[in-house]
């Protein structure tokens, strides 16, 4: 499977995997803004949103699969958008020799602070 750029460690698949999930979420998790209407309403809940990893590492065909409402599904997509503009690309899946494309699917958990 693909996984987020930014872990330049040494290692198996999985210890790659997870080091690149948990800088996923960092990156997630520091520029996401909770909606207004969302606060204001005490809305919480899970986005679940699934976009393609393109051969070359870009994401395209973002969709919100679960949207708990108020502005949470389009913030989820508005962080996604915005890791477009990060120097490094995802890191694609391997099929052999050559890269493909794959559907990724990624849980952003809005809940607010208590």
């Amino acid at each position: 499977m693909p996984y987020f750029s930014g872990c330049d460690i040494v290692g198996s698949y999985e210890e790659k995997k997870k080091c690149a999930d948990k800088k996923m979420f960092k990156f997630i998790y520091e520029n996401i803004k909770y909606s207004l209407i969302a606060r204001d309403n005490n809305i919480e809940g899970t986005v679940v949103i699934r976009f393609i990893i393109e051969k070359e590492g870009s994401i395209s065909s973002i969709n919100v699969l679960r949207d708990p409402g108020a502005g949470c599904g389009e913030e989820a997509v508005r962080i996604i958008t915005l890791m477009q503009k990060l120097p490094d690309k995802w890191i694609p899946r391997r099929q052999g020799s050559e890269n493909v494309r794959v559907p990724f699917s990624v849980s952003v958990r809005f809940r607010l602070a208590q």
